[in-house]
């Protein structure tokens, strides 16, 4: 019989009552095998907590954080806890006391409990009821067999978390499926903000149960080409790992991905496709996406190039509902939740931002649609991306766009990503206006 999935929890001694109350709810699945909870309770006193703790992380199928201020306060759980669980198991957080996870990687994951009320300001009766049903979510998932297909990967990879509101580009990752299928690699390419990493962020945890190897690299320059290439070195465990010379460990890569099968090469934000010519395997076994902003990549051997829009509509809106939490809105607030993904382009580091700012607000989609209508730019850039780990804000992303390209090259690129069927969006003839005649303009910082 196979062992029952492994559930690290995660939480601060100070709040051990809720780690108990927990444990009394799963007791009777424990029993049943059905999970196995761990938590560092079960170390032995003479135990070594540090090694004991890392390799339950390590092993765990599913995560369990009960957040507080004292889970925030601890250093350990910070810096030794979250980063692994967050960045590789499917988390079931639930807030514990009133804290500032707003500020912190935990925001970027639905809580399996609603958080307006913590768990020390509800009854002991409501308390319970709020644990079950997270518990109840959790053995759901097990039963559906998640934590097979998160670990069906021998080695993951990719620097982001999933994320959780992705929505639409469902076509585009059919075709990209059936490309890399076809040919073995492809190319997104597209303007800055448009999506270009979370698409490939998405395709890699969507299909990671089809690769053993998920594999990334960043590759915007040859240093940090060369120094992906020398982490997947040292993550397979080839014997040039530790060589000084950069290149023969690049060499060595090659030569595994020239000899191995069933891996995914992510090669993210390719400036200048001509550099990256001497990195790529000379007769590949596994598939390799690039995303790029060039619009060429010809020189490189694949083929297949595929251009990247701006989202639909249809998609735009349901990104914002769902970001914002509000898919239930109707009337006014739905019509005005449609009209501001128009007039912000449908481009997702515009509507990432603009979502963002609406749900720390929490103020109206009408609200925010009267006030972007006046202040524009302005208003976008007070609040960074959050969701989805774009480098740059809007401003800063469409200034790098328009200092690539040449401004007759850049407006028919315009042209092309808009939907006919849209009205033409402010959003981009504004940009255009602040970034190209005013040199007082200074635009906003990398988030």
């Amino acid at each position: 019989m196979a062992d029952p999935p492994k559930v690290f929890i995660s939480y601060a001694h100070k709040d051990a009552k809720f780690l108990k109350l927990l444990q009394t709810i799963l007791k009777p699945m424990v029993r049943e095998d059905r999970i196995y909870p761990w938590a560092d309770t079960l170390i032995e006193p003479s135990g070594k907590w540090r090694e004991e703790i890392a390799e339950a992380i390590d092993t765990a199928d599913f995560a369990i954080l009960l957040v507080s201020d004292n889970f925030l306060e601890s250093d350990f759980i910070a810096e030794k806890e979250l980063p692994p669980l967050l960045e590789r198991k499917p988390v079931y957080w639930v807030l514990v006391s009133d804290c500032l996870w707003k500020k912190t990687p935990i925001e970027a994951y639905n809580a399996a409990a609603p958080t307006e009320v913590p768990l020390d300001q509800m009854s002991v009766a409501r308390r319970k009821t709020v644990l079950r049903k997270m518990c109840e979510k959790l053995l759901d998932a097990c039963e559906r067999g998640d934590h097979l297909a998160s670990s069906a990967s021998r080695l993951f990879l990719a620097p982001f978390p999933r994320n959780p509101f992705f929505t639409g580009r469902e076509e585009f990752l059919d075709e990209l499926h059936e490309a890399l299928a076809s040919g073995g690699a492809a190319a997104i390419s597209g303007l800055g903000g448009i999506g270009k990493t979370q698409t490939a962020v998405e395709y890699a945890y969507r299909h990671r149960d089809e690769y053993q190897y998920v594999l990334w690299v960043t590759a915007s320059e040859a240093s940090t080409t060369t120094s992906g290439y020398g982490e997947i070195a040292r993550r397979l465990g080839l014997p040039e790992a530790g060589e000084a010379d950069e290149q023969v460990v690049v060499e060595a890569v090659k030569r595994w991905l020239e000899t191995h099968e069933d891996w995914l090469l992510v090669l993210d934000n390719v400036d200048e496709p001509e550099a990256l010519e001497s990195f790529l395997p000379h007769n590949p076994l596994g598939h390799i996406i690039v995303t790029t902003r060039a619009q060429v990549v010809q020189v490189l051997g694949i083929a297949r190039e595929m251009d990247l829009g701006v989202m639909t509509p249809w998609g735009a809106l349901r990104f914002l509902l769902r970001r914002t939490g509000r898919e239930e809105c109707d009337g006014e607030e739905l019509r005005a939740a449609a009209v501001l993904a128009v007039k912000l382009g449908c481009l997702p580091l515009a509507l990432e931002q603009a979502a963002a700012y609406i749900a720390a607000k929490q103020c109206r989609f009408a609200a925010y649609l009267q006030s972007y209508e006046q202040r524009e730019l302005a208003l976008l850039e007070k609040q960074k991306p959050i969701m989805g780990k774009y480098p740059h804000s809007v401003v800063t992303t469409w200034a790098a766009n328009f200092g690539a390209v040449q401004e007759a090259s850049l407006l028919k690129e315009h042209r092309s990503l808009a939907p006919t069927s849209l009205p033409r969006s402010p959003v981009l003839p504004r940009t255009r206006c602040l970034l190209m005649n005013s040199s007082n303009h200074s635009p906003g910082t990398a988030s």
